[in-house]
């Protein structure tokens, strides 16, 4: 498989269109689709639903994300050897909404001015995705909160400390509280979380 059907692949699905894609991608609307039929042999699956407007199957969709993430690691080795003498290149970071991030971000400042031909490429999601991308080589590093398994990365604990807190309103009994104690206090409240494990 080709990365460049992939990536052809990504078009069509990202434009909705073959005809749009093939503009996009300066080559002929029949190249396109025929590319697109050979990659379906290949796959041996079904990837769109042809109709007026294009749209992925199941099959269609779980190749979207494997190739956008074989595309993300293609720039990467593209950019790594692109570089000369001169420190050059992309740091993949990944962070949560964290206090501790500024601290990161504020090094990072120093960096760039010492590196200015390093660019930077952000993603912002929680620790378990973070992780996931970790693993997988689409992040150089990322800063989670614990708890975590750090057991198979090497880590450094920044100094910043994060605390959790609640959004109450103003006539709610807890809101007069300077403390909450967990689960004393919370017992019995329905409370709105993040996704996190």
């Amino acid at each position: 498989m080709d990365i460049r059907v992939l990536r052809y692949f990504l078009a069509v699905a990202r434009e909705e269109s073959i005809s749009r894609a093939a503009d996009v991608l300066h080559i002929t609307q029949p190249t396109l689709s025929r590319q697109m039929m050979l990659l379906e042999d290949e796959l041996g699956a079904q990837l769109f639903n042809r109709t007026n407007k294009i749209t992925l199957t199941e099959a269609g969709v779980h190749l979207k994300l494997r190739a956008m993430e074989i595309d993300s690691l293609m720039d990467m080795l593209e950019r790594d050897f692109s570089a000369r003498s001169d420190v050059m290149g992309q740091l993949s970071i990944g962070s949560g909404i964290y206090s501790a991030s500024n601290e990161v971000f504020s090094s990072l400042q120093d960096f760039s001015r010492q590196f200015p031909k390093v660019t930077y490429e952000i993603h912002t999601a929680a620790a378990d995705k973070l992780k996931e991308m970790l693993d997988k080589g689409l992040l150089d590093f990322a800063i989670m909160m614990e708890p975590i398994d750090v057991s198979r990365y090497e880590y450094f604990r920044l100094r910043t400390k994060d605390k959790w807190g609640l959004l109450l309103s103003a006539g709610n009994p807890l809101a007069g509280k300077e403390r909450i104690s967990v689960p004393e206090d919370l017992n019995g409240i329905e409370l709105l979380v993040t996704g996190r494990k």
